[in-house]
């Protein structure tokens, strides 16, 4: 199995915690200090613009997942949050880390199959790495070993 550099970090002060992330109670609030819903709506709206079909945006512990249609069956998408290497996690942040999954090619799918992810994957990375790009707002856009 090998691994796949698919980790982008990123600066902007564009996105910010919304109101729902920031309250506990709120089906948007994912842990203290972490938000990623705006960051998230700019990408999916960039991919769909990209020629990609966007199948779900949704929030996971650690961020949220922007899952995009994959035509060769497996779950790909693109996971964001913030993230700051000396505040671990903090709404002031504006550092941000995207990533697109699966990292590793190929894959075991259904009895075994192996499953070549890395056209794919890349694909996608290109993608977003355009859709970052293509805001002014956005610097220090890298790409990370994950």
């Amino acid at each position: 199995m090998t691994r796949i550099a698919t980790e982008v970090t990123f600066r902007s002060s564009t996105f910010k915690p919304t109101v729902g992330e920031l309250d506990a109670k709120s089906e948007d609030f994912i842990n203290p200090g972490v938000f990623a819903k705006e960051a998230a709506d700019f990408i999916a709206e960039g991919l769909t613009k990209a020629g990609w079909v966007v199948k779900d945006n949704f929030t996971e512990d650690w961020g949220r997942w922007v899952e995009v249609e994959n035509p060769d069956g497996f779950f790909l998408a693109v996971g964001v949050a913030n993230f700051d290497e000396v505040e671990r996690r903090s709404v002031e942040t504006t550092t941000h880390r995207a990533f697109v999954e699966p990292n590793t090619s190929p894959i075991t799918k259904f009895f075994f199959k192996k499953i070549g992810t890395e056209a794919q994957v890349k694909k996608l990375l290109g993608s977003l790495r355009a859709v970052l790009e293509s805001d002014p707002s956005i610097t220090d856009i890298k790409l990370e070993e994950s």
